[in-house]
């Protein structure tokens, strides 16, 4: 069955090379509509007018985003489906698919916290994300035996899981207009009120009077729940962007390390310790080389600034042991 939709394009896999994969905790009970998921978080997005697919577990929310649209009504991402077949086997795993480019997922508690892709993947990294995300094990897979166990898993998907995705594409200008339009609706109701008040103006004023104290009372009625409707949205827009300006001040973390790990290697030098806190990070690298180029290298990584050296002490080995200071740049919250 599978086969046919996608022959005429009405099913769609999402790769996670073309997506941006982000999740994050949500109060316990709160449902989100499609307009609300679009408004809030689409500039979390690395890309311009993103389209969005998301779904809630629990009180999870996974979002995918991706940049050109797919010509399929039910879109579902790949990284969703791997999700599903390795966190079979262990609950608290990093998954390494290695394909033209290594496809990464980590599972934690049995979700899908992180999905991304890069040309290189050392240990040195593999340590700092179970470090990260409380995982202890991973799991290589080769190329064959991705694509066999992806393609099985796609050709058992069922009927409701199609259904289900079909619901959860969305684009984030689409709906800013319509939100746009919501908000046009008293303004239209008051120049309805405006014109009836000038076309009424000849008559007496005792059958004007009585007409315009009905025309008004009916266009209150139409008008309150549209106001009461937009207060609420702005209440609850108001209560998001408040926890997202506390819960969701820097870039992710995963991405951070990662490009710290990658400078530090390039210079031909060892990460020895990483310690977060609030915002703030403290490296400390042994190398044989000027610390001077290796503050240069993190000095290139665009999501730190106030890189200076803490203090550096030679070892009796020969190496230089050296500590950083580096702060995390906050994220833009323009809402």
């Amino acid at each position: 069955m599978f086969k046919i939709l996608t022959k005429y394009n009405i099913v769609a896999i999402l790769p996670i090379e073309n997506s941006f994969y982000y999740t994050f905790k949500t109060p316990k009970k709160v449902s989100l509509s499609h307009k609300l998921v679009a408004l809030n978080y689409s500039r979390y997005s690395p890309f311009n007018n993103p389209q969005i697919i998301y779904y809630n577990d629990d009180n999870l929310i996974h979002l995918w985003f991706y940049e050109n649209k797919i010509d399929a009504p039910i879109i579902i991402p790949e990284s969703y489906i791997l999700s599903n077949i390795y966190k079979k086997r262990n609950k608290n795993s990093i998954i390494i698919i290695e394909d033209l480019l290594y496809k990464i997922l980590i599972i934690s508690e049995g979700n899908l916290v992180s999905s991304v892709t890069s040309k290189t993947f050392d240990n040195q990294f593999l340590q700092m994300s179970k470090d990260q995300y409380n995982v202890n094990s991973h799991i290589i897979i080769k190329t064959s035996e991705y694509k066999t166990e992806l393609t099985k898993a796609i050709n058992s998907l069922p009927l409701k899981e199609l259904i289900r995705w079909k619901s959860h594409t969305i684009t984030a200008r689409s709906v800013l207009y319509s939100t746009l339009n919501l908000l046009a609706y008293p303004l239209a109701a008051l120049l309805a009120f405006v014109m009836l008040i000038h076309y009424t103006y000849g008559q007496s004023q005792i059958r004007t009077l009585s007409q315009l104290e009905e025309t008004y009372k009916e266009i209150k009625l139409k008008n309150d729940p549209i106001r009461e409707a937009i207060q609420s949205k702005q209440a609850l827009h108001r209560k998001w962007s408040s926890f997202i300006d506390k819960e969701l001040i820097y870039p992710d973390i995963m991405i951070s390390i990662q490009s710290i790990t990658a400078a530090v290697s390039s210079q031909h030098a060892t990460v020895k310790n990483l310690v977060i806190a609030d915002g703030s990070l403290t490296l400390t690298i042994e190398t044989r080389k000027n610390p001077i180029t290796i503050l240069n290298a993190l000095i290139n990584i665009p999501y730190f600034k106030n890189i200076t050296i803490k203090r550096s002490f030679k070892q009796k080995n020969g190496t230089k042991q050296v500590t950083f200071d580096l702060t995390l740049i906050k994220l833009e919250m323009n809402l």
